[in-house]
């Protein structure tokens, strides 16, 4: 009888049929391999999770799929897929991926995908369009994501680790984060998940491949995006003043804002941003003579022609981001104005977009006195409110 099938006889109590003595984790030969965005398949809690490297134009995956459906279907809980494209220069490839990702958008990723390794016949824009529509999908909706940037986004995000793991060939499996690549059959395939369920079990852990990303000692760095602050970023300040008898907000902006976000899809907690900096000559508010006197009176911008806040440490970090869910967090760091630094917390709200755009805001507050600034006295200005509100609203690009 054949192993899958016993395997598939005895699932239900999931006892490991790997034999003799468990060998120990060797963390040498793991990969940190983020699932990121990808499409997964099975349970949420589960003890193993393969992440392969496909092609929807290689043969030797289309073989591989029905072995992986077989695996999920003897090991519902206990094993996840996670599927990432590695079209490998292949424009048709990569639009297929395109095309699935379209019909993930509506929950359809799964059956797109199976369709596409079926029938290599489906390609090109007029046959994803049929298809979407075979399926009962939304085929506006389905043409606008197929076109849309985001789909797009997710194809550069896995090359661009598939490069980096040296992913090279397909199919390529990370089995928890060990490397195995090319075709294996169903008993191979189940001989490989028994071994990994019975070291999962033994590392007792309430998400083993949380772990698997923490301990593991190859591959560290791929996950990591750089994110530049780009165009649509804007730096802002508003504080409360007196003038000729009414109380107004003064408001001033700067979109000269330099900085990079580096996201670890692998060890979110690892994410680091650079010191963010901002050209302290650039503000601009309602009149000419309140510009210069900031420059001039103010913030002495011949002297200290940049606003700088350097991160010290980010708080409250998901282990998981996830593209279209909003985050919160703050960051703790030190800001210099003019000659003088002290500690700031910002709070910050973003959302990852697609993956190649971040957008957000943070916020603080500070007290200009703090910061040795000193306010013109001139007769039409009865008061300024000692509190500065400091707001930095940002658009960063993915760098791949």
């Amino acid at each position: 009888m054949k192993k899958g099938i016993l395997v598939a006889l005895f699932c239900g109590v999931c006892t490991p049929m790997y034999g003799g003595e468990v060998p120990e984790w060797n963390w040498a030969e793991r990969y940190a391999v983020p699932t990121g965005a990808s499409p997964v398949l099975g349970g949420n809690n589960a003890l193993v999770t393969i992440v392969e490297f496909s092609d929807f134009n290689c043969g030797w995956c289309a073989r591989a799929h029905p072995v992986i459906q077989a695996i999920l279907e003897n090991y519902p809980d206990q094993v996840r897929w996670v599927f990432k494209s590695n079209p490998r220069g292949k424009s048709d490839s990569r639009e297929a991926f395109w095309a699935a990702m379209a019909a993930g958008e509506q929950g359809a990723f799964w059956t797109y995908h199976d369709r596409l390794f079926e029938d290599k016949g489906i390609r090109g824009r007029e046959a994803y369009l049929a298809l979407a529509g075979e399926l009962l999908l939304d085929v506006n909706a389905f043409s606008r994501a197929l076109e849309g940037e985001k789909v797009k986004g997710h194809s550069a995000v896995d090359e661009s680790l598939g490069r980096c793991l040296s992913a090279t060939g397909t199919p390529h499996f990370f089995i928890n984060g060990k490397r195995f690549v090319g075709y294996r059959n169903e008993e191979e395939m189940t001989e490989i998940i028994e071994r990994e369920l019975a070291l999962a079990q033994g590392l007792e852990v309430e998400d083993t491949y949380g772990a698997v990303m923490d301990l593991s000692t190859q591959g560290e760095g791929c996950g990591q995006v750089e994110f530049t602050l780009a165009g649509g970023t804007e730096a802002v300040f508003s504080l409360e003043e007196i003038l000729r008898g009414q109380r107004k907000v003064v408001v001033g902006t700067n979109d000269e804002v330099m900085g990079t976000i580096t996201v670890d899809f692998a060890h979110p907690k690892k994410t680091t941003i650079s010191a963010i900096e901002i050209d302290a000559r650039a503000f601009l508010t309602d009149a000419d003579k309140r510009n210069k006197a900031i420059q001039e009176r103010i913030l002495h911008t011949d002297q200290y022609p940049t606003i700088r806040f350097t991160p010290t440490h980010i708080g409250g970090l998901p282990v998981q981001f996830v593209v279209g869910e909003e985050i919160t967090f703050t960051i703790t760091g030190d800001l210099w104005i003019g000659s003088i630094s002290r500690p700031e917390i910002f709070f910050v709200r973003a959302i990852w977009g697609s993956p190649q755009v971040i957008n957000g805001i943070a916020e603080t507050t500070v007290l200009w006195r703090d910061y040795a600034l000193r306010i013109p006295n001139i007769p039409i200005l009865a008061g300024v409110d000692e509190e500065v509100q400091l707001t930095l609203r940002f658009v960063a690009t993915a760098t791949l």
